[in-house]
């Protein structure tokens, strides 16, 4: 589980500024004592001012050094006494008992890993863009494709007009039909899926607005997207990483939340509407 304090320095990771970026790198990774932690030290150690680690301090919510260290020790020894197996790959000489704590480990690291790398401005940019688009496309092939259809089915629940096919070429007839007034999001873990790139492009240069959900910003996909969604995880496996969809997934329930959030009582109404549409189907418990 995230301490308080790192949960904090992950949130804002991304609009500290690069001085700032390196004190939280630091905290992130200290494995030393705590009472030898000083800011002098802190300073010294990632050469930067003692005022870049106070401006650090407040920029994560904390008032003075003090209280920044006083909340930081609270889970520190917790942390530290549990082997939750962080960092190790899963490989074939791997005992099955290992493999459940190694899996669910290195899940948690890679949502973590999310967290830190996600741009909170272009999560913001992507929910208005949601918001504004008349339609919307979503393009993904092989385990991206299921995140695709799960983006999709919870945007139809929000009342948006939304298309996900899984053939090729019907994604390049869709694509080739929209409009400036469309949104098309392509995702892909690599980035580098060449059906996706490929269909993105012509949304593009069909004039729709374009998002490029990925793992890795510097990929093909990302040169198609006006906004670039990344997850930055590096467990590679079976089918580019066998724990690809787990943050993907994390990040299409995030952007649910904050189109939600955007405009709640009408999307609330929306949903409780489409709740009593299909509620009977599903047995109620008296009929269990």
């Amino acid at each position: 589980m995230l301490s308080k304090v790192n949960f904090r320095i992950k949130t804002i990771y991304n609009i500290l500024r690069p001085s700032e970026k390196k004190v939280a790198d630091y905290i992130l990774n200290y494995c030393g004592k705590l009472e030898d932690l000083s800011m002098t030290l802190l300073a010294k150690e990632v050469a930067v001012s003692q005022p870049t680690v106070m401006r650090f301090v407040k920029a994560i919510g904390y008032d003075s050094f003090k209280q920044f260290k006083l909340e930081l020790a609270k889970n520190y020894d917790k942390e530290n006494s549990i082997d939750i197996l962080y960092g190790f790959s899963i490989n074939a000489d791997d005992k099955i008992m290992d493999l459940p704590g190694k899996i669910v480990a290195t899940a948690t690291s890679m949502l973590e890993n999310a967290l830190k790398s996600l741009s909170l401005v272009n999560y913001q940019k992507t929910v208005a863009l949601i918001n504004q688009s008349q339609h919307i496309s979503i393009y993904a092939v092989e385990n991206s494709m299921g995140v695709a259809h799960d983006l999709m089915t919870k945007l139809i629940y929000l009342g948006k007009s939304v298309t996900c096919h899984s053939d090729y070429y019907l994604q390049s007839i869709d694509a080739s039909n929209l409009t400036r007034d469309s949104l098309a999001i392509g995702i892909s873990y690599s980035g580098n899926s060449k059906n996706t790139v490929e269909v993105l492009k012509i949304a593009k240069d069909a004039g729709a607005q374009t998002i490029a959900i990925v793992n890795f910003e510097n990929t093909m996909l990302t040169r198609y997207g006006d906004i670039v969604l990344s997850t930055s995880n590096d467990q590679f496996l079976y089918g580019d990483a066998i724990f690809s969809r787990t943050a993907q997934i994390a990040l299409v329930d995030i952007i649910y939340m904050g189109v939600i959030i955007s405009d709640y009582d009408n999307y609330t109404k929306k949903l409780d509407h489409y709740s009593r549409l299909i509620k009977h189907r599903g047995y109620q418990k008296e009929e269990l």
